[in-house]
């Protein structure tokens, strides 16, 4: 019993810190469009302004030479963490700007400052801004004359605003991006996958609360209980005065479960409330099977068309966070079946 309680603390605290450090790594508001076509120069002007207040990035992302190139429109840093240790980032997609990883420049420059030096890609030349820690990625500025290379991917990212509009905003802009030819294949939402970890954890604190919610109202019922079967034993020799008079602290210990019994139940709604569900992760008919399987082919669809394209980014780190998730839940439910005590199993099977 204390190895699953053990293991569900661990599972917790993993929960936590997946949500915190992708929620540090990732702006929560980024939304990915990934398609297939050209956007062009000129069509980027207008790609910026289908969202009014907020910024559009475009990346084109592709293997080179043992290293992750991305010619981008700039401003990635404002959609996901991008940590420098030297210099800066690209500042100025008018001119051949680039911004190297510490590896790859350790490949290229074999020693010294790099900074203000120059890298030749594609028959281009780049003159390096700034380096990029613990990375083998290398940024280059946008040029529409590298645009029909063999990117392996290509991504518009929209910083949305957080509000009820925000999977409204979603469509309107697919539709707008493909009204100028660009076939949009897949959409990556951040905050689904980094929220989906606050869920966890928000599932574990509501099967913890339900646990002892149902323990304590148990324990009250059963002194309720209790009280009555005295009283039925008492009533034709005492008064009901004088009988509740007798018996004030088990009447009182009684009223004292109430208010534990309702913050539990107020807590189990805070968290209830506190859950973050997609829309497309609702079914149509709550009470229809066949759309909670609607709902389970969209995802198994959209994960074998992530991993047909490849992951990266949030991608990866989240199924590499997922298969030490899946681990964590087998071993705690291989361990559950042992437990005797019947709130054990109740917290078990809540988990």
């Amino acid at each position: 019993m204390k190895k699953a309680y053990v293991i569900l603390a661990m599972i917790a605290l993993l929960a936590l810190f997946s949500y915190a450090y992708l929620l540090n790594q990732y702006n929560h508001n980024t939304v990915e469009f990934y398609y297939n076509g050209m956007i062009m120069q000129d069509n980027f002007e207008r790609i910026r302004s289908y969202n009014k207040g907020s910024i559009a990035v475009a990346d084109f992302i592709m293997p080179y030479q043992g290293n992750k190139l991305i010619m981008t429109t700039g401003l990635d840093f404002l959609t996901e963490a991008i940590s420098m240790d030297k210099g800066g980032f690209i500042s100025d997609i008018s001119r051949r700007e680039a911004a190297i990883g510490d590896r790859a420049a350790d490949k290229y420059f074999k020693n010294g400052d790099v900074i203000g030096k120059y890298m030749d890609i594609y028959g281009k030349s780049y003159e390096i801004k700034g380096v990029i820690k613990n990375s083998n990625e290398i940024y280059i500025s946008y040029d529409s004359g590298l645009e029909d290379l063999n990117w392996g991917k290509k991504v518009i990212k929209y910083n949305l605003n957080d509000d009820a509009q925000f999977y409204l905003e979603i469509n309107k802009i697919r539709g707008q991006l493909n009204a100028l030819g660009l076939d949009i294949y897949d959409v990556v939402i951040i905050k689904e996958i980094i929220y989906k970890y606050m869920n966890m954890l928000i599932l574990i604190g509501i099967s913890v609360l339900t646990c002892f919610g149902i323990r304590f109202f148990r324990h009250f019922v059963k002194q309720i209980k209790n009280l009555l079967d005295v009283y039925m034993e008492s009533k034709n020799t005492a008064e009901l005065r004088d009988f509740l008079m007798s018996h004030v602290r088990d009447i009182l210990r009684i009223i004292g479960w109430l208010p534990v019994i309702s913050a539990v139940g107020l807590g189990i709604y805070a968290l209830v409330t506190d859950l973050y569900i997609p829309p497309a992760m609702m079914p149509e008919n709550l009470f229809s099977p066949s759309s909670y399987i609607r709902v389970m082919m969209f995802y198994y669809d959209k994960f074998v068309l992530h991993i047909e394209n490849g992951v990266s980014g949030i991608l990866l780190e989240a199924y590499m966070l997922d298969s030490i998730f899946i681990l964590g839940f087998l071993l705690l439910f291989s361990l559950g079946w042992k437990i005797k005590s019947p709130c054990d199993k109740i917290f078990v099977k809540a988990v």
